[in-house]
């Protein structure tokens, strides 16, 4: 769920880039970032700095500027107390360097799992070994988490235990997914990015939601 509206936006607010991509380290897909992030990443002082010089277009640090022994505020006081409402979306699409960045109100982690359970073999009899070991099947399923500040307290998206699955709403209990069962006429290669991309879709769809609300994936591969 994304939102173009002046909301409150301070160093744990979810932008995404769909123009640029500083944030994920090695990935080249557009992704989701933060202020917070970009203060783990080691690069936070260029997008302060690009947001202290959109201010400065509007003469909005004059008043502080004017005495030398004064500092800047932090992003968030800044957000909060410099930057007009009507301009927030303006001001971060400025500091992140990107025209189209979008303000994420819910944004969302896709999370994968897999599991291994026995096949059917067929013996030689005809008579048909039921949960075989021998022939595995693997089933590989991805799932939505949140932020839910509940339940330790955290609510920066940087921090892994900020996330949770939905304990309730519609997003409960959601997944998708895929199966790799060796005995199929055409086996899924789960070496392929495809059906983890398709898997992907098809739960964000179920969701109501599109790409621009991730903000991750994590895999346990």
């Amino acid at each position: 769920m994304t939102s173009n509206t002046p909301v409150a936006i301070t160093a744990k607010t979810v932008v995404y880039l769909p123009d640029r991509h500083p944030g994920w380290g090695q990935k080249s897909e557009p992704s989701a970032v933060s202020y917070s992030l970009a203060c783990e990443g080691g690069w936070a002082d260029q997008v302060y700095d690009r947001l202290a010089d959109w201010a400065r277009t509007y003469n909005l640090l004059d008043d502080i500027e004017k005495d030398e022994e004064a500092e800047l505020p932090n992003w968030d006081e800044f957000m909060a107390t410099l930057v007009p409402a009507d301009r927030r979306l303006e001001a971060v699409r400025a500091a992140f360097d990107d025209r189209d960045a979008i303000i994420v109100d819910n944004p969302v982690m896709l999370v994968w799992d897999t599991s291994i359970r026995g096949g059917e073999t067929l013996r030689d009899d005809g008579a048909v070994i039921l949960d075989d070991f021998c022939n595995p099947v693997e089933d590989y399923t991805v799932h939505l988490e949140v932020i839910d500040p509940e339940g330790l307290g955290i609510d920066d998206p940087t921090d892994w235990r900020a996330w949770n699955e939905p304990i309730s709403g519609p997003w409960r209990g959601l997944s998708d997914g895929f199966t790799v069962d060796p005995d199929d006429d055409e086996p899924v290669d789960p070496t392929d990015g495809e059906p983890y991309d398709d898997a992907e879709e098809r739960l964000l769809r179920k969701a109501g939601i599109d790409r621009s609300s991730v903000w991750d994936v994590s895999t346990p591969w």
